[in-house]
């Protein structure tokens, strides 16, 4: 008997760490995003969490992720670039996330409907912003991946591989292409100076200054 007690203890003190992934919960939704999580065959790991908000509506909770095999040492060569105290504010750290060559992945799950044509103007005002007149083509066959509505409950990601693969899927519609330079420029909308969602960068701030 004091044997099975035993193990049933081990068990139930294993179980929370075998069972499920960690997750990071953001608030104002309280939607939660495994970290780490698989996104079209890649492990990720996800730095933070943030809002999208158009006025007082709720849009999207996002969750910006690394490739898993280079989230930590890359966040720290960020921090270690960025220097001294890392906040939302904090350019340098941001701009070497973005610029640096692990994977990259942004996990959007939608509290709103959002139609095909804004989600197109909401790119690309990111990509005129990024680009100014450079690449023209490929921000058009970016923009073409966008191809249908979203509604509300429906999941968004985007991922881009070092070699300059971008992912688009759209309430589980997948579609690809190849473009180093949005690939590595994209980012902006959400950890950029301007970001749509500023709460994301203050919440990756955050966790990275308590590693």
């Amino acid at each position: 008997m004091r044997t099975l007690l035993s193990t049933a203890l081990l068990l139930t003190l294993l179980a929370p760490v075998t069972a499920h992934a960690d997750k990071l919960v953001e608030d104002g939704t309280g939607i939660a995003f495994d970290s780490p999580q698989t996104i079209d065959g890649i492990s990720f790991k996800c730095l933070g969490t943030g809002l999208r908000k158009k006025f007082v509506v709720k849009v999207y909770a996002v969750a910006f992720c690394l490739g898993a095999d280079k989230a930590d040492a890359t966040v720290a060569a960020a921090a270690a670039k960025a220097g001294g105290k890392l906040d939302g504010d904090n350019k340098a750290f941001f701009t070497a996330l973005r610029e640096s060559d692990a994977a990259k992945a942004v996990d959007m799950r939608f509290v709103h409907d959002a139609g095909k044509d804004k989600i197109v103007d909401a790119f690309k005002d990111t990509l005129d912003e990024a680009l100014g007149n450079d690449d023209a083509d490929g921000r058009a066959k970016f923009l073409a991946l966008v191809d249908r509505d979203i509604k509300k409950g429906d999941r968004m990601t985007l991922t881009a591989t070092p070699d300059g693969k971008l992912t688009l899927t759209m309430a589980g519609h997948a579609a690809s292409m190849v473009d180093p330079k949005i690939a590595k420029h994209i980012w902006v909308s959400w950890i950029g100076p301007d970001a749509v969602t500023p709460g994301l960068r203050d919440d990756i701030a955050a966790r990275a200054s308590k590693k």
